[in-house]
């Protein structure tokens, strides 16, 4: 049989289907210890938005109960919405 090897990865979805689908046990030969952990943050781009004031009074009404900005929940909500539209969309 041959021996699995840990393939190159051309972006991280690709990394992260991989490790979905492999156990990092089958591959103990190949992993070496990590020296320094280093986390690294996506890039974020910001986006203007014009929206009525009643729906920004809602927002920050919504955000109170939840207590979060209501940037951090219109960004949830998209981003839930967008994930939806993909799921959708690749059927």
């Amino acid at each position: 049989m041959k021996e699995k090897r840990i393939p190159k990865f051309k972006n991280e979805k690709e990394a992260r289907d991989f490790w979905d689908k492999n156990s990092p046990a089958d591959f103990e030969d190949e992993i070496k210890p990590a020296n320094e952990i280093v986390f690294v943050k996506p890039q974020k781009e910001t986006l203007t938005l014009r929206m009525d004031r009643k729906d920004i009074n809602e927002l920050k009404h919504v955000g109170e109960e939840r207590r979060i900005p209501p940037s951090t929940l219109a960004r949830v909500w998209i981003v839930e919405k967008l994930r939806e539209s993909h799921a959708h969309r690749h059927k």
